[in-house]
């Protein structure tokens, strides 16, 4: 069912100076926080069973691989080393592909979130609702996603060449790697937001991007520390104990294996870990989408000339 609308809804649709877009996203979060955390869960549950999984490959792989490794003499190859190398080359297969399929639902639901908030004007929506937002783009968000990866991969060796440079070839890199985030964020908003084809998106978000070049990269690296820091907070619980049983266990007691207790205890704690990464994403796009908004109404003057409009039909009658 749908909930009552949100008396305090924030219009994103507004021209927004730099600082303005710092305030108004912790506004929209604090006011969205716990709806969309409702909807994460509601559709990333064979997501986090699947990063279970992972981790516990991981764990297993990586821990079997040196607790092997180390028992045995100098130069002896363990004979079980085959088997736990399989289970660490498999759990990193399954976290590339859990990762990427979690980035595009989740991308998918944040920016389907964030469109049914400025539509309805804050009035919530059911999880049913945002999936159907995004749903019948399936197949363009999937060919986005993979376009997306690619870019990153050329971004990624360009910042390795700029890294010989000293000092400069850092900011550079930075700079570059915040543009394409909020060219790719921005992109994807104008995909599910207007409905139309990926070159379109792309060339909308190129668009917007390059008329505010500086406010994307300030705005996406300030927000992205601050949820980074966020993020942080919410593994501050399951860190300390995780950290505490670590110390107790092979401390304390001095054991140099890890038993099924202690396989199961860390694979939940890297599967927390994984869950809080996705998490962030769908954060990241909330930050795209308030500077696709501003951006946009900087562009087309949509939502100023409806309130004119507005106000001239108010001052004739």
């Amino acid at each position: 069912m749908l909930e009552q609308p949100n008396k305090t809804f924030t219009d994103l649709l507004i021209n927004r100076d730099f600082g303005s877009l710092l305030t108004v996203y912790f506004e929209f979060l604090k006011a969205n926080f716990k709806s969309f955390v409702n909807v994460f869960l509601r559709y990333n549950g064979w997501v986090m069973i699947g990063l279970l999984l992972t981790s516990y490959l991981l764990v297993s792989g990586f821990a079997g691989l040196i607790g092997s490794t180390g028992s045995q003499p100098p130069g002896v190859v363990p004979t079980d080393a085959d088997s736990y190398t399989v289970f660490l080359f498999l759990g990193i297969g399954l976290y590339v592909l859990f990762m990427v399929l979690a980035g595009i639902l989740n991308m998918g639901l944040a920016t389907s979130y964030m469109v049914h908030y400025q539509e309805k004007e804050g009035s919530g929506a059911s999880p049913r609702d945002i999936w159907k937002g995004f749903s019948g783009q399936l197949g363009q968000i999937i060919l986005f996603i993979l376009l997306a990866l690619a870019v990153y991969l050329i971004t990624f060796i360009v910042g390795v060449i700029l890294a010989f440079i000293p000092i400069i070839g850092t900011l550079a890199y930075y700079a570059l790697f915040f543009f394409i985030y909020a060219w790719l964020g921005i992109s994807f908003f104008s995909l599910i937001a207007e409905k139309k084809g990926l070159g379109h998106a792309l060339l909308e978000g190129w668009d917007l991007v390059k008329s505010g070049f500086w406010t994307c990269v300030g705005v996406n690296f300030i927000l992205g520390l601050l949820n980074y820091l966020l993020v942080l907070l919410l593994l501050t619980a399951p860190g300390v104990l995780v950290g505490i049983y670590t110390f107790h266990q092979f401390e304390v007691e001095s054991r140099d294996t890890l038993e099924w207790l202690d396989t199961a205890i860390f694979s939940l704690g890297l599967c927390v870990l994984l869950v809080v990464m996705v998490f962030n994403q769908c954060l990241s796009q909330f930050v795209n989408g308030l500077l696709y908004y501003a951006l946009h109404e900087k562009k087309y003057n949509i939502n100023t000339r409806k309130k004119i409009e507005l106000i001239g039909k108010l001052d004739s009658q």
